[in-house]
């Protein structure tokens, strides 16, 4: 545990040990769970001799980049009681790929032997503070209007001492960007058209 951080010892014979401990070692277990499962997968074929644990790549259920290639094994993840599937598969690109999902049906059709395909998962990009800040001035008629933007932050604004004004023309200043991107409609100055899932739209 040393070795890993986890403990100190403060004085001879006696040691701390640090909270991380039962989440760090868990982790390690685990991780070794899946190279054992790699490795007996790719031992069923005849690959283990090809492929060492340097070419094992763990995705778990985030997948960064793409994997293609063909299913040597599936299976529970982790213990028996666990609700996840996993993949391993040897991949085009010479590695060895693990994948898990929590959703089963996602891969009920998948069997070994199969080549499959993904792709990266990424993060869901948060909205922008500006367009949701647009899409609640803009209401359910769809309408953002600048001026009612500066009349309803005005005060506050100005007790906390902020430029209200900068702070709208920022906004419009976005909103021409999504025009030039085809996302939004200025009507006039003081008039934009605005759809109601803008926030959502990650753009």
């Amino acid at each position: 545990m040393q070795h890993f951080g986890l403990a100190s010892e403060i004085e001879p014979g006696r040691w701390v040990i640090s909270d991380r401990a039962e989440s760090t070692l868990r982790g390690l277990g685990e991780r070794n769970d899946i190279i054992k499962t790699m490795h007996r997968a790719l031992e069923e074929h005849g690959l283990a001799d090809e492929r060492g644990a340097a070419q094992y790549v763990m995705h778990r259920q985030t997948i960064t980049e793409p994997v293609v290639g063909r299913v040597l094994a599936k299976g529970l993840a982790g213990d028996e009681m666990s609700d996840k599937l996993s993949l391993v598969i040897d991949g085009v690109d010479g590695r060895t790929h693990y994948v898990e999902t929590a959703d089963a049906a996602k891969l009920d059709d998948i069997q070994r032997g199969h080549i499959v395909a993904f792709d990266p998962i990424l993060p869901k990009e948060e909205p922008r503070a500006a367009d949701r800040n647009i899409s609640v001035v803009a209401g359910e008629d769809g309408i953002y209007r600048p001026s009612r933007h500066l009349e309803t932050i005005r005060e506050t604004f100005l007790e906390q001492g902020k430029d209200p004004e900068a702070f709208v023309r920022f906004h419009v200043r976005r909103l021409e960007a999504l025009r030039r991107a085809g996302h939004v409609e200025r009507i006039d100055d003081d008039h934009w058209r605005v759809p109601k899932d803008l926030s959502e739209r990650g753009i």
